[in-house]
């Protein structure tokens, strides 16, 4: 796990390449705090900050250049299948010069060239120049775990592994475009084909970027939806799903450095666990967060205690206040690559990995998106054949029946006139804002300068649905936006911002492929609430974590915000302060912090207000 960076074009300015390149590397010190390293080829230049996992000798350190001077790669991730393509590339005459699983892609691009690309099998992002072709090639990891971005300067390439690395080039304009805002304020995050700042693009997951003569080209690599298996028995299903996640832990525990396991209550960090009790042969170290300071519903330290006492762990354990969360709230903000409300509870159970002195830790993440654990998959598919018959009717009525029914119903059920298909049903749930909403909370001056005219749900409906079932498509929706662009994002900026390697081997792409190519039979058997996934590992789980009802990992931040935040809320809603800005009312946000007090709002909606003014704040963007 590292950070990369670097420069490919026609290198007018040498010097101020070289000076770009060394600010970027400078500016992800925490992604790679092991070792820095530049190389140049011909017109590209390259840097890398390394987090030592495997091989760490200094013969894996990067960036990787060939003997014949033709080739250089930097890698951003773990490859997990690396030894059996070592193995076969040694046999085909390659000379390795280390025992890093990054460097097997620079020997299998000189023998399959772009072929090795579809070859690897891991959670990674890299970039790798020809010099025989004068070409450079950015490419991301099927889920997209490991991030990558990018931008275009006078026809010449830059990436690095996250956006405020990008606003170090010399000249770049700081600059948030109202798309990108609009959108943060309805998720709550950054959908990942926005542009948040003018300029800079997220490379989209499963994809490359080919880059020759000033020219981008963007390609898929893999097919998004693998061809359904015709026939296969329920028996034959748990089976091959047991071997699977059996097969994918085992892998995503290589590691010449310290592991170890985050560990909550629930289901998903519990599978992990099991799984890597079953296949490793050494003590296992499990992580988890409690607190003493709001509602003991939300705690799950007591239970994690429990689980990791059936396992026999070496278990750690933190427990977090409010303070904690005011005095590190600045490392937080400056460890976003893109704002989001969200990432919190990780940044802390990050650093009390990284305390105890462990570098890769596992974690469930994905579980929930790929086997169906949230609420929104028992409702979704059967609710929307109903509410299909209710697409037409007048918005007038729409407002009418919202209105009277929501006090009871809930809030957001007051989004329904604004409902007509099933991408926007998915985004009456999902959306942390909804669009009359934002509306009222920014300036006219904003307002009038930067029109709400686009489609608010245009980022969802880029997202490719397979059209199969409404499941298929609701998993879709889950993994591509709530977990790629919420999770993998927020897990990455926060363990990065704390030298920590984190790995979601429930999202293996074999994994993956395997669970979306089920027949749908099978689909309809197990599915909501996790019914293959517990099916699978039935007999690995205890029956204290089966039988208890669901709860998600989150702290108790509406409490800590009504306390120990409150001078960090007060001083960032004041009005002088607004108005330099000038992006929101500071009148409508008064009376939205008053509404938060009152608890008639939750505090995801008021929060994320708070994260973008200490974000713009932090990176010096501005909004005019």
């Amino acid at each position: 796990m590292c950070g990369i960076t670097g420069y490919s074009g026609l290198m007018k300015n040498r010097d101020q390449v070289e000076r770009a390149v060394s600010a970027m590397c400078d500016s992800m010190a925490l992604r790679g705090p092991d070792a820095v390293g530049t190389a140049i080829l011909k017109s590209s230049f390259f840097g890398h900050r390394r987090l030592s996992i495997i091989d760490t000798s200094d013969n894996g350190r990067q960036p990787f250049v060939d003997q014949a001077r033709e080739l250089m790669l930097v890698v951003n991730g773990e490859i997990y299948n690396y030894r059996s393509l070592a193995e076969e590339l040694r046999g085909r005459g390659h000379r390795f010069r280390s025992d890093s699983d990054s460097e097997v892609i620079l020997h299998g691009y000189a023998e399959w060239g772009e072929a090795i690309f579809t070859k690897i099998r891991g959670m990674f992002a890299f970039a790798l120049y020809d010099g025989k072709s004068d070409t450079t090639y950015l490419v991301r990891d099927r889920q997209g775990i490991k991030p990558l971005c990018y931008t275009i300067i006078d026809n010449d390439l830059y990436f690095a592994s996250d956006q405020r690395s990008l606003l170090e080039i010399p000249g770049i304009a700081r600059k948030a475009k109202p798309q990108g805002i609009y959108g943060y304020l309805l998720y709550g995050y950054v959908p990942q084909d926005l542009e948040f700042i003018a300029g800079l693009h997220n490379l989209p997951a499963g994809h490359q970027l080919k880059f020759k003569a000033g020219k981008v080209e963007l390609s898929s690599l893999w097919r998004p939806f693998p061809e359904p298996i015709p026939a296969m028995s329920e028996e034959e299903c748990l089976a091959r799903t047991r071997d699977l996640l059996r097969e994918a832990v085992s892998s995503h525990l290589q590691s010449d450095v310290p592991l170890g396991i985050f560990l909550s209550g629930g289901i998903d960090s519990t599978s992990v666990l099991a799984l890597a009790k079953e296949v490793s042969t050494g003590p296992i170290t499990t992580l988890s967060i409690g607190f003493s300071d709001g509602p003991s519903h939300l705690d799950e330290s007591g239970i994690a205690r429990k689980i990791a006492g059936h396992f026999g762990t070496r278990h750690i354990e933190l427990v977090a206040t409010g303070k904690d969360i005011e005095s590190r709230l600045d490392k937080i903000i400056e460890g976003q690559g893109l704002p989001s409300f969200d990432g919190i509870n990780t940044y802390i159970v990050s650093e009390l990995t990284k305390k105890a002195g462990i570098t890769v830790a596992l974690s469930g993440l994905g579980g929930d998106e790929l086997f169906g654990g949230y609420g929104i998959f028992g409702f979704l598919p059967k609710a929307y054949p109903y509410l299909r018959h209710t697409e037409k009717l007048p918005r007038v009525i729409k407002k009418a029946v919202a209105g009277m029914l929501a006090p009871a119903l809930g809030g957001k059920l007051r989004r329904w006139p604004e409902v007509d298909d099933f991408v926007s049903l998915y985004a009456m749930i999902r959306f942390n804002g909804w669009m009359n909403e934002n509306e009222g909370l920014l300036s006219r001056d904003y307002l009038s300068a930067n029109p709400m005219n686009s489609d608010p749900f245009a980022s969802l409906r880029g997202i490719r649905l397979p059209g199969t079932t409404l499941w298929d498509d609701l998993q879709t929706l889950e993994m591509e936006n709530y977990m790629s662009w919420r999770l993998l994002q927020d897990t990455d900026a926060m363990s990065m911002a704390n030298s920590l390697e984190v790995r979601v081997p429930l999202i293996d792409h074999q994994v993956v492929d395997h669970v979306r190519s089920l027949p749908a039979n099978v689909k309809r058997k197990f599915g909501y609430p996790k019914k293959l996934l517990v099916g699978a590992l039935k007999d690995q789980l205890p029956d204290f974590v089966l039988n208890r009802p669901k709860q998600g990992f989150a702290l108790p931040m509406r409490e800590w915000l009504l306390t120990e935040l409150a001078p960090l809320v007060e001083s960032v809603l004041s009005p002088e302060k607004l108005r330099s800005r000038g992006l929101f009312s500071s009148e409508q946000l008064g009376g939205y912090h008053a509404a938060f007090k009152a608890n008639k709002i939750p505090y995801e909606f008021f929060w994320k207000l708070i994260v973008l003014e200490l974000w713009l704040d932090k990176h010096r963007v501005e909004v005019f």
